[in-house]
C-alpha cells in the first residue's frame, strides 16, 4: 500500500489476504478481536491515501461478487470463501457504499401511482373488519412534495451552498411557527410534515453516505474514476452473472454516483404519510394507527422518521420496542440526527419495561421513598408529583429524563402485537425496595447453611417450618422487630418468603456472568442482569458462592444480601396513557379477536397495510414441492427422529440450511442433548441460539445460519426480529433457507414471525411444522391420527381453527389478570400518592392494604 501503482499490482494478493483474516472471523470467534483490529488497521491505512476509497470500492465490488479466494477443482472461487468475502463487506464500514450500492441495486424504486393503489386502509371493533378509503390524490400529492424537497436539500448541499448544520439549522427554524397538538392536526400541518421529512432524510443521506458522494463526485470532475476503475483488473464472475464493475462504467457516472447514496424507499415515506394521516383532507385529530410492514424491509427507518417530525413539532416521543438490543441498534441509526436536530431530550427509545420505569418515574422515586419510610418512619425529602428528573448524560439515552415544554407524549411501537400481548397486557411492572440490615445479612446465611443440615433428613414440605422457627428464635430476628415495631407484619411475612425462596433458589433458570460477577435472567431475547427474583436471586448468589464461581464474592454478596420488599404493582396496560398511539407490525392481519380486543381497549382501530418492498413473497409452505409441511410424530422419539430426519435432508442431501426453532431452553436443551443431536446430524455445521450466551456469540451463529449446509437450533424468541441475513449465493440456488418450527404456536402473528425468518427481502425460502401429538391433544383437543387423513391445507385449517378457540378461552383469563394487575395498580398509587403527601399514617394505612392482597408467593 506505499503507493498507488504498488496497490494496484497487489490487488489481488491483498485480497486474498483478507479473505485469509475473514476465515479467522468465520471459523475462529476467539481470535475475531485480533483478526478484527488486524483488518481495520489495513483498510484504515488504505483509505488514508488520496486513491484509498476507490481501491476499497473495488475491492469490496470484487469481494462482494464472490471473485475472490481459493479455487476449486471446477476453477471457480470457493463457496465458503465466496460467503467469506460477503461477511468482510457486510461487517466493515470500509466497504459501506458498497453495501448500499447492492442494496440499491437489488431494491427497484416502484412506481408510486402504484404502491397507493396496492394499499389497503382498514378498520377493526367488535371483531368487524371494514375497509377505510385511503385518499390516493392526497399521499401522491405529499410524496412529490417530499421528493420536491429531498432533491432541492440535497441538491443545495452537493452545489455547496449549504452545509450539513446549517441544513439541521434551516429545518429547525421551519418548524417555529407551526403550533399544533394531536387534538389539533390541522390541514397545515399536515401539508408541512412531506417538507419536513424531505429535509430530514436528505439529512441522513449527507450524513451518512455525502463523503463517499463527494469522493467520487471529485474523481469525476478529475476524470480519475473511469480511468481508475478502467485499469483494475476485474475477475470474472460466476457463471451467469454480470460483473458489478461492468454497471459502474465510467459512461454511466450519474448512475455510479447516486449508487453511492442511502435513500428510504418510497413505500417508507407513504407508511409515514399514511400514519401521519397526510390522506385526510380535513383538520382532524392525529389518531392511532399503525401500519403492517413485512419483516425486514425497513420498520426501524419509518419510526426513526417518525421520531424526528414529531421531536421537531414539540411532542415528547417514546418509541418503544419489546427489545433491548433492536431498541439500542435502532437508536444508533438516528442518534446523529436527534442531537443536529437539537431533539435528544424529547426522543427516547426504550424497552417497554424501561417505557413504565420512566412513566413512573416522572411521578416519583417510589424505591427510595418506600425504603427511607421503612427505615425512619418519616417522609421528607421527596419528590413532589409533576416534576421530573434532569437528563443523566451519564446514562443510555433511553434512560434519561426531563422537564418539557409540551405536555403531549406520543407513543411509537414497533411489534404492537407484543406490546399488547400476553407477556404485558395483564402483568405488572413490579417495584422493589432494597435496605442492607446486618441482621438480614446473618439471616439469609443462617436460612441457607440450615436447609443444608435438614434437606438430609427432613421432607421438603416440613423444611420451611423448621427454618422459620430457627429464625424466628434468633437474636436477629429479635432485633429487627425492636427497630421496626411499625413494619412487624412485614419482617414477618419477608422471613417466611426467604425460608420457601430457599429451596426453589434455581427457579427460574438464571445465567451467572462473571465479568459483570452478576446474576440474570432471560427478558425476552436477552439475559438481564437488572432483573432478581427476590430471595431466590440472593440464595443463588450464595450456591454460586459455595460453588466457588463468583468472580468476586465479596462485591457479589453485598450486593445481593438485602431485605427486600415490593413497593408496588403498577399494570402496564394502566400506565401507558400517551395522547397518541402509532406503530408498526408485520404481522396485523394474523391477529384474532383477542389480540384486537385489546387493543381496542387502548382506542386503536384504524390499521393500513403495506405492499412489499420487495415485490412478489417467495415464500414457501403448504405448496412446497418435495416434502412434509406438516409432521406430526405420537413418541418423543420418533419426534426427535423427525426433525432430524428433516434437517438432514435439507441440509445434508440438499445443500441448503436450515433453522429449527424450539418453544423455549427446555425444549431446546432436551433435543441437543439427545443422541440425535450429537450422532445422527453429520457433515454439516451445528449452532445453537439462545438468550443465556452472550451478544458477540449471537452474533457468530446468527451470521453463520444463513449459509449453505449449516443448521441452527434456536429458541423461539429469535423468530422475533432477528435479521438472518443471505448473502449465500449457493444457498439461494437450492432453495434459500428452511425453517422447521417444532410447536405450534398459541398466536399466529408469532407463527408469521418465525416463517418471516426465511424468504426475507424477496429471497426464495420454505417453512414446515414437526410436531408432537400428545401436546396437540393436551392444547388443542386434536386427535394427531387425523394428519394422516387429511391434506396438508385441511390439517394446518383444523389447527388453525382449534388455536382460535383457546384464543377466546384465553381472552376471558387475559382480562381476569388484567382486573387483578389494575387492582393491585390502584393499591399501589393509593401508597405511592401518600408517600408523596407526606402523609406517614395514609402511606402506613394504604401499604397494609397493598401488602396484604399482595401474593405472589
Amino acid at each position: 500500500l506505499k503507493d498507488e501503482n504498488t496497490a494496484h499490482l497487489n490487488i489481488k494478493n491483498f485480497e486474498m489476504q483478507l479473505i485469509n483474516l475473514g476465515r479467522v472471523l468465520e471459523d475462529l470467534p476467539r481470535f475475531k478481536m485480533l483478526a478484527t483490529f488486524q483488518i481495520n488497521l489495513v483498510l484504515d491505512s488504505c483509505k488514508a491515501w488520496d486513491w484509498g476509497f476507490i481501491h476499497l470500492f473495488k475491492v469490496g465490488m470484487e469481494l462482494e461478487q464472490g471473485v475472490v479466494g481459493a479455487l476449486g477443482e471446477d476453477g471457480a472461487v470457493l463457496p465458503k470463501d465466496q460467503l467469506v468475502g460477503k461477511s468482510l463487506v457486510r461487517e466493515f464500514q470500509h466497504f459501506k457504499e458498497v453495501v448500499t450500492w447492492v442494496w440499491n441495486q437489488e431494491v427497484t424504486q416502484r412506481d408510486v401511482a402504484e404502491v397507493v393503489l396496492e394499499m389497503q386502509g382498514c378498520s377493526r371493533a367488535g371483531g368487524v373488519k371494514t375497509i377505510v378509503p385511503i385518499n390516493t390524490d392526497l399521499l401522491l400529492t405529499g410524496f412529490q412534495r417530499y421528493e420536491e424537497s429531498y432533491d432541492m436539500w440535497f441538491e443545495e448541499w452537493r452545489s455547496g451552498n449549504l452545509e450539513l448544520d446549517e441544513l439541521a439549522l434551516v429545518i429547525i427554524d421551519s418548524v417555529k411557527d407551526v403550533k399544533c397538538s394531536t387534538s389539533e392536526w390541522t390541514r397545515e400541518v399536515k401539508d408541512r410534515i412531506p417538507q419536513l421529512l424531505g429535509g430530514i432524510f436528505a439529512y441522513l443521506t449527507i450524513l451518512k453516505c455525502g463523503d463517499s458522494y463527494n469522493t467520487l463526485s471529485k474523481m469525476e470532475d478529475e476524470d480519475d474514476t473511469g480511468e481508475a476503475l478502467a485499469t483494475l483488473p476485474v475477475d470474472a464472475p460466476p457463471p451467469g452473472q454480470q460483473s458489478l464493475l461492468d454497471e459502474l462504467s465510467p459512461n454511466d457516472v450519474s448512475t455510479r454516483n447516486k449508487g453511492v447514496l442511502m435513500k428510504p424507499h418510497n413505500i417508507q415515506i407513504l407508511t409515514i404519510l399514511r400514519m401521519f394521516g397526510c390522506d385526510v383532507s380535513e383538520t382532524s385529530n392525529l389518531a392511532n394507527h399503525i401500519m403492517q410492514v413485512r419483516t425486514g424491509e425497513g420498520k426501524s427507518l419509518v419510526l426513526g422518521g417518525c421520531s424526528v417530525v414529531l421531536g421537531l413539532l414539540g411532542f415528547r416521543v417514546q418509541c418503544v420496542c419489546y427489545s433491548l438490543y433492536l431498541s439500542r441498534r435502532d437508536y444508533t441509526i438516528f442518534e446523529e440526527l436527534f442531537f443536529a436536530f437539537d431533539i435528544e431530550d424529547r426522543v427516547t427509545y426504550s424497552t417497554i419495561v424501561e417505557y413504565t420505569g420512566h412513566v413512573l418515574q416522572q411521578k416519583g422515586d417510589i424505591r427510595k421513598m418506600a425504603s427511607n419510610f421503612f427505615q425512619t418512619g418519616h417522609l421528607t425529602g421527596v419528590k413532589k408529583a409533576g416534576t421530573c428528573t434532569p437528563p443523566n448524560k451519564d446514562l443510555p439515552p433511553t434512560l434519561a429524563d426531563c422537564e418539557l415544554e409540551h405536555p403531549e407524549e406520543i407513543l411509537l411501537v414497533d411489534e404492537v402485537d407484543v406490546f399488547f400481548g400476553k407477556d404485558f397486557y395483564g402483568e405488572t411492572y413490579n417495584g422493589v425496595a432494597n435496605i442492607k440490615l446486618p441482621e438480614i445479612t446473618t439471616i439469609l446465611r443462617l436460612l441457607w447453611d440450615q436447609h443444608h443440615v435438614l434437606s438430609k433428613n427432613v421432607s421438603k414440605s416440613e423444611i420451611p417450618k423448621r427454618l422459620l422457627a430457627t429464625v424466628e428464635a434468633s437474636a436477629e430476628f429479635k432485633v429487627l422487630l425492636a427497630k421496626f415495631p411499625d413494619w412487624e407484619f412485614l419482617v414477618r411475612k419477608e422471613i417466611r418468603a426467604m425460608c420457601h425462596s430457599v429451596l426453589d433458589f434455581d427457579n427460574p433458570e438464571y445465567n451467572y456472568n462473571s465479568v459483570k460477577n452478576r446474576i440474570g435472567y432471560k427478558i425476552m431475547d436477552e439475559v438481564c442482569y437488572g432483573t432478581t427474583y427476590g430471595y431466590n436471586t440472593t440464595f443463588a448468589y450464595l450456591h454460586e458462592n459455595e460453588k466457588g464461581t463468583l468472580r468476586d464474592p465479596k462485591e457479589a454478596l453485598e450486593h445481593s444480601q438485602q431485605f427486600e420488599f415490593r413497593c408496588g404493582s403498577f399494570s402496564y396496560a394502566n400506565n401507558v396513557k400517551p395522547a397518541c398511539i402509532l406503530g408498526v407490525s408485520g404481522t396485523l392481519e394474523a391477529l384474532g379477536d383477542c389480540e384486537w380486543g385489546v387493543m381496542n381497549a387502548f382506542n386503536i382501530k384504524t390499521y393500513t397495510c403495506m405492499p412489499s418492498v420487495y415485490g412478489v413473497n417467495n415464500f414457501r409452505f403448504l405448496d412446497q414441492v418435495g416434502a412434509d409441511p406438516i409432521t406430526v410424530e405420537t413418541s418423543k422419539d420418533a419426534f426427535f427422529h423427525a426433525i432430524t430426519q428433516q434437517v438432514n435432508e435439507q441440509v445434508n442431501n440438499r445443500g441448503r440450511a436450515a433453522i429449527v426453532f424450539f418453544k423455549d431452553s427446555s425444549e431446546l436443551n432436551a433435543y441437543v442433548t439427545s443422541a440425535y443431536f450429537k450422532h445422527k446430524l453429520s457433515n454439516i455445521g451445528k449452532h445453537i441460539l439462545q438468550e443465556k450466551q452472550s451478544h458477540e456469540e449471537k452474533e457468530f451463529v446468527i451470521k453463520k445460519a444463513a449459509t449453505a449446509r449449516q443448521a441452527t437450533f434456536s429458541t423461539a424468541i429469535f423468530g422475533r426480529g432477528t435479521d438472518f441475513f443471505c448473502k449465500d449465493n449457493k444457498l439461494i440456488e437450492r432453495g434459500g433457507m428452511h425453517v422447521i418450527q417444532t410447536f405450534f404456536s398459541a398466536e399466529k402473528s408469532e407463527e408469521m414471525q418465525i416463517q418471516g425468518r426465511t424468504a426475507r427481502q424477496g429471497k426464495v425460502g420454505s417453512y414446515s411444522l414437526v410436531l408432537l401429538g400428545e401436546i396437540l391433544e393436551s392444547q388443542l383437543e386434536i386427535n394427531p391420527d387425523t394428519a394422516k387423513t387429511k391434506s396438508p391445507d385441511q390439517f394446518y385449517l383444523e389447527l388453525h381453527h382449534a388455536r382460535e378457540k383457546c384464543r377466546e378461552s384465553a381472552l376471558d383469563e387475559l382480562n381476569d389478570k388484567l382486573k387483578e394487575a389494575n387492582d393491585h395498580d390502584a393499591r399501589s398509587h393509593a401508597f405511592f400518592d401518600a408517600l408523596l403527601a407526606n402523609d406517614t399514617g395514609r402511606a402506613l394505612e394504604t401499604y397494609k392494604l397493598f401488602y396484604s392482597n399482595y401474593n405472589n408467593r
